[in-house]
């Protein structure tokens, strides 16, 4: 195979998306590492397209940890409804795991595949948004009061933001953030930045957001800065059209009557998260067994005491599933990509 892994996969992409071309050649031109590929060929054909992007995930349990998303599968029309895709996802999250990978998830994009993704390879839904109306509900929504001297490039200022922000979720790198503002800048006619900044330039607060034209309302898709200014940034926006309304997501680790299902999670392996867990709770005296079917690694006695965690064959008499287990241990009540 002589071909540009990344270009076939450029091109499957386009064949199986809607993407327009502009996004999807920014995309696999600074998104994409070729060791985050995961490619299955029939013949000399590719067939079968994983991205497999890392980020840094905090959970309101646990600190830090490093999780693979999900992103762009994909089948080749003709080699459809064969199990090559679950398959391949099987070895990669495998695979995922024998790298120090501890966790995976994704943002299903409908009912079905988010059933397909639960029953092949119980991975949970630990994530649920609904949409929050009026500049009050937004900050609201954003109440990280932040401030740092002297930043005036929007990457960086994003950057630290992020890195103190309490709340869990995603934990973008540098660069991560430098693509997103790319993005917003120059690649959509509907998606801008707008910063606010002191006397000698730094920046007080920005926001991303989106025109949508369609709804009549501007899609605040992040906030942030002191009070004060993020305040200022949502009403320039108001100001571009007093008669759009100004929404954001609100995110909750369970469901309500106006929200939707969102982000699903696989932990790929359970020591880690249970290693914290009974670190921080050294008086707890625990035993469960742990089923997993698709990494049989997992399937083991756990043994918490004494602020540790101990491994044992033997079967203990309570039992949960991989599924089980997510529900139990991991909430993850705000993530998102900005571009998902």
């Amino acid at each position: 195979m002589n071909q540009n892994p990344i270009l076939l996969a450029r091109n499957l992409w386009l064949e199986c998306f809607e993407d327009p071309e502009f996004f999807v050649d920014f995309y696999f031109s600074h998104l994409v590492k070729e060791e985050d590929l995961r490619l299955h060929y029939v013949g000399d054909e590719l067939a079968v397209h994983l991205h497999l992007p890392k980020y840094a995930l905090s959970f309101p349990k646990f600190p830090s940890f490093q999780a693979s998303y999900v992103s762009g599968a994909c089948t080749k029309k003709e080699f459809r409804c064969q199990g090559l895709m679950t398959s391949m996802l099987q070895k990669s999250l495998l695979e995922e795991r024998s790298c120090g990978i501890h966790a995976s998830f994704l943002i299903p994009a409908n009912e079905d595949l988010r059933t397909y993704y639960q029953r092949h390879f119980a991975y949970q839904t630990i994530s649920y948004r609904e949409i929050c109306f009026g500049r009050e509900a937004v900050m609201q929504a954003y109440p990280h009061d932040f401030s740092k001297e002297g930043v005036r490039d929007a990457s960086h200022f994003l950057f630290l933001e992020e890195g103190e922000r309490p709340v869990s979720g995603i934990k973008h790198s540098f660069d991560q953030w430098k693509h997103i503002l790319f993005e917003y800048e120059y690649l959509s006619s509907q998606a801008n930045l707008l910063v606010i900044r002191g006397d000698n330039g730094e920046i007080l607060g920005l926001g991303l957001y989106r025109l949508e034209a369609n709804h009549s309302r501007f899609f605040i898709d992040y906030l942030a800065g002191t009070e004060l200014a993020k305040s200022e940034v949502l009403a320039q926006i108001q100001e571009l059209d007093p008669s759009y309304a100004i929404c954001s997501y609100a995110y909750s680790s369970s469901p309500s009557a106006d929200s939707e299902a969102y982000v699903m999670l696989r932990p790929l392996d359970p020591l880690p998260f249970l290693q914290i867990f009974a670190a921080k709770n050294p008086e707890l005296s625990w035993s469960f067994a742990l089923e997993d079917e698709l990494i049989p690694e997992n399937s083991q006695t756990y043994i918490l005491r004494n602020g540790s965690v101990e491994l044992s064959p033997l079967k203990a008499e309570l039992s949960y599933s991989i599924a089980e287990f997510t529900q139990k241990f991991i909430e993850l009540p705000t993530i998102s990509l900005l571009h998902d």
